[in-house]
């Protein structure tokens, strides 16, 4: 059984740097479920800071690049001098062929927002300047479709939340079963949604007014001839802007950022996310565009 966490805070930090503490470390298994590793970025001049450190949370998409979103955002978090948490969720888990596990929370037994908060904690555990009482979040892709299921769960833990393209969504809707709508929410989860606490998460759905095709439903299955195409009109293009009007009837703060001439493609996004999260940071409500 693994011992408890030892803080790193009282390293020197010429050790801590030596010892890749410091910047981009190696992956980190997680102590509470080592199916699981994380990847972190600590500021380099974390020793040197009087005060706490905000936390990004990164989440990958379908194929799982948590140490490029890392890298994507490693100049970001020593300008604004914040941390970052990637995880990765593998392919194959339990089942060998499974590759969408954690996209829908939960998944034959493993709670996969319970994995990310454990280590989140572990995080604050060895890096004890890092705040993560709060923390922003951002998913693409099948990571998009994580970071909002995430939020119905823990909206009170979202500082403000960025989700791009989801190939699937779970609507704010009452009539429909769990994952496309939240009828039976708490009969799954065994708690209540907190729609209140959802309303007042600053929101950014983006997506490429270029990614518009369909090809990736009938791919992985989802489109059979009994479908109403009309789900899946202009692509994850559409379906976001539905998920954004969804949201925003029911009272959210959200707002949709299209990004012109774009495709199903992560890297023209980040330049509109980092800019989100800038207005949001060392903020107690955060800030979304009108």
């Amino acid at each position: 059984m693994a011992g408890p966490i030892q803080s790193l805070d009282g390293l020197e930090p010429r050790v801590a740097e030596e010892l890749m503490y410091l910047g981009s470390s190696p992956a980190w298994t997680c102590v509470a479920d080592s199916r699981f590793c994380y990847f972190l970025y600590v500021p380099k001049r974390y020793y040197e800071l009087k005060y706490k450190l905000q936390l990004i949370v990164l989440i990958h998409g379908s194929g799982r690049n948590p140490y490029t979103l890392r890298r994507e955002f490693s100049d970001f978090a020593e300008t604004h001098e914040c941390a970052l948490l990637a995880p990765l969720f593998p392919i194959g888990l339990i089942d060998p062929q499974d590759t969408v596990n954690y996209k829908y929370i939960k998944y034959r037994g493993i709670r996969f927002d319970r994995a990310l908060l454990s280590m989140v904690d572990e995080a604050h555990a060895r890096f004890g300047k890092i705040d993560t009482s709060k923390f922003l979040l951002y998913g693409y892709s099948g990571g998009g479709q994580f970071v909002h299921r995430f939020s119905y769960l823990h909206p009170h833990l979202v500082q403000a939340l960025a989700c791009g393209a989801p190939g699937t969504q779970t609507l704010l809707d009452w009539t429909k079963p769990w994952p496309d709508g939240v009828q039976d929410f708490e009969d799954v989860f065994g708690q209540p949604l907190d729609l209140e606490a959802l309303q007042k998460m600053p929101t950014m759905f983006i997506a490429g007014d270029g990614d518009t095709d369909i090809f990736y439903a009938v791919a992985r299955g989802r489109i059979n001839n009994h479908d109403d195409l009309s789900r899946f009109e202009n692509g994850r293009f559409g379906a976001t802007e539905r998920l954004e009007k969804n949201w925003k009837s029911k009272g959210a703060n959200c707002f949709m950022q299209s990004v012109h001439g774009a495709k199903h493609e992560e890297k023209p996004m980040l330049q509109h996310v980092k800019r989100f999260f800038e207005q949001n940071l060392h903020s107690e409500t955060g800030i979304s565009p009108k």
